[in-house]
């Protein structure tokens, strides 16, 4: 730890402090391995990447543990390097955004320029690691050998040879989201995309290049690769299909919108798919709509019983931890069987969804609707899995709650 030790670390800080007590930290990983190895990373990250944030002690432990990973056994380099990916993700949130808040992502660009420099400097030890027997190794060496937007061309190269020839779906998918990023180095994006496309089966793979390609095509997008993005993501519950949709332009996004709303069967999805469509067909540009808050609501006739005995209901929580941590520790699979059957169980209860940071006046409605207006809604009424949760989003459009007094509304604007 001859580098640790020539750090003035009481000059630097972290997100307690001075970072005095980073040597042993790092002293702590470097002896550590397996799961001891996670806690002590942990235990380290508490400090210099905060919830992903960075400070001035972050970039010499970067340095720390780029030399520790070249000598650790492959699933502890895994660890290793997952965890400097995520240093990357901050320190070019850092040098883009500029200064951010203590405990948000992000950092001084100052502190992030050195993260990514000490992460390139290690350049041979990252190419070495694309031929790693491991996925997960070859992937994230993929990753941080594309760390920084200004890489050079032959490490791009390298990378891109690599995700041509990646057997494992998970490593391709990771490979890929490291080309998107440094996508201004590669010579003919698009033919890449298609024959990427061409080859790939994986469907969890297909929806992100497809996504690619029609952010890169825009409004030319052809109507096969939309129908395809539309299917895989439906199929994935994957919003961020959204952003895709908006590239077509406005006429061939409502139709696009329309087209998801009526493929999709997922109650969590339909809301924010309505969302989209309203603010699209009524023009909608107050912002703020990405503040969400979610609960389940009671069922009928148990609000009241859970107002009641809170000492015993205390108990049974308290009993109920110490049944789970039995289980975990006995009988490993019971306990997933249960948590199984807890996730089948929420995926049944009413939530009620909540957009509280709308922001600025909304329209006024108009006394007859337009043709996308009444399409769209006429859809709503036709989707009953659309109604299962609870919303405010209909009264912040000033529209009725239910299939019914939509239909009546639509009747009498028409």
């Amino acid at each position: 730890m001859s580098a640790a030790a020539g750090v003035r670390w009481g000059a630097l800080e972290h997100a307690m402090g001075r970072a005095s007590d980073v040597p042993a930290l790092l002293e702590a990983v470097s002896h550590a391995s397996g799961s001891q190895l996670r806690r002590k990373m942990n235990d380290l990250c508490d400090r210099v990447l905060h919830q992903g944030t960075i400070y001035s002690a972050s970039p010499p432990a970067v340095h720390e543990l780029i030399a520790m990973s070249a000598t650790a056994g492959a699933g502890d380099k895994a660890e290793f390097y997952s965890v400097l990916v995520e240093f990357a993700s901050s320190a070019r949130q850092a040098v883009r955004d500029g200064h951010a808040t203590p405990c948000c992502s992000g950092g001084e660009p100052a502190d992030g320029a050195a993260i990514l420099g000490e992460i390139a400097q290690a350049r041979g030890q990252f190419i070495r690691d694309l031929e790693s027997p491991e996925p997960g190794i070859r992937a994230h060496a993929g990753a941080l050998l594309t760390a920084s937007l200004d890489t050079d061309t032959a490490a791009v190269q390298l990378v891109r040879a690599r995700y041509s020839v990646e057997p494992d779906a998970t490593a391709r998918l990771l490979l890929f989201e490291s080309l998107q990023r440094v996508r201004a180095s590669i010579p003919g994006w698009r033919e890449f995309l298609a024959a990427a496309l061409a080859r790939e089966t994986d469907n969890d793979n297909r929806r992100p290049l497809r996504h690619a390609e029609i952010l890169e095509w825009n409004s030319d997008a052809a109507p096969d690769a939309v129908h395809d993005l539309i299917v895989l993501s439906v199929k994935a519950e994957a919003a961020s299909l959204f952003t895709a949709l908006h590239a077509l332009g406005p006429e061939r996004e409502l139709d696009a919108l329309l087209d998801t709303f009526h493929a999709c069967e997922s109650r969590d999805l339909l809301l924010p798919i309505a969302e989209h469509l309203l603010r699209g067909v009524f023009q909608d540009e107050r912002t703020g709509w990405e503040e969400i808050s979610f609960s389940y609501l009671a069922e009928p006739g148990k609000e009241a019983a859970a107002n009641q005995d809170w000492a015993g209901r205390m108990f049974k929580a308290i009993f109920k931890m110490l049944f789970l941590l039995l289980l975990a520790k006995l009988l490993p699979f019971l306990l997933r069987r249960k948590l199984r059957h807890a996730g089948e169980a929420n995926a049944k209860r009413v939530k009620n969804v909540e957009y509280w940071g709308v922001k600025g006046p909304a329209r006024e409605l108009p006394a007859q609707l337009s043709a996308d207006q009444k399409r769209v809604l006429e859809a709503f009424c036709n989707k009953p899995g659309l109604w299962f949760h609870r919303t405010n989003l209909w009264p912040l459009f000033g529209l009725p709650d239910s299939p019914a007094a939509l239909r009546h509304f639509i009747t009498a604007r028409s």
